[in-house]
């Protein structure tokens, strides 16, 4: 389990530290920034599992990093990490783009692990959604494209017949057939 924890406060660093050495054990590897600006760098590499980001840090709040890091791409989990007790500041994180909030508190390795386990469950699904949601769209723009084809080489086709009829009936009948032709166009746009 790769963990980045983002904390300019080396006695919360090593708390947490110690909590996840006793979850993951040899498991786990650690990488550990003390600024928002040197966790923004390594948060859009997406190289590891989960990322733990304090509220309160020099410069620039948890909140406002998570902003930026998925703005730049950052697709993995993030658990804001804070020893405030604000249902303003967890909701805020939360709408950000954070998967969890835990207050530094009430951290131990049971609701760690479980907020932990929960968040990189409930991104992959995020992640699985927004791709397929992409994928949709590319197939309806696809679809879209190929009936606008179809519906002008329709039209042309019925151009074509209805200059080389004589018949009046037959020459209104391939025309209106044309324009509800062309209006389906219209509606599919």
């Amino acid at each position: 389990m790769k963990v980045i924890i983002i904390d300019d406060m080396e006695v919360d660093i090593a708390i947490t530290s110690n909590l996840l050495k006793g979850i993951y054990g040899a498991n786990l590897q650690l990488d550990v920034r003390n600024s928002s600006s040197e966790g923004l760098q390594v948060l859009i590499t997406n190289d590891y599992d989960v990322a733990l980001v304090d509220y309160d840090m020099p410069g620039e709040n948890g909140i406002d990093l998570i902003i930026r890091a998925l703005e730049k791409g950052c697709t993995r989990p993030l658990i804001m990490l804070t020893s405030m007790q604000d249902r303003m500041v967890d909701e805020k994180a939360l709408r950000a783009g954070a998967m969890d909030f835990v207050n530094k508190q009430e951290i131990n390795k049971v609701n760690l692990e479980r907020s932990i386990r929960y968040s990189i469950r409930q991104k992959d699904t995020e992640n699985k959604l927004q791709k397929a949601l992409a994928d949709r769209q590319k197939l309806l723009s696809e679809i879209d494209s190929r009936v606008n084809q179809n519906l002008s080489i329709m039209s042309n086709v019925m151009n074509v017949n209805s200059s080389s009829q004589q018949d009046k009936m037959v020459i209104n009948a391939l025309e209106h057939a044309k324009n509800r032709i062309l209006s389906i166009g219209t509606v599919q746009s």
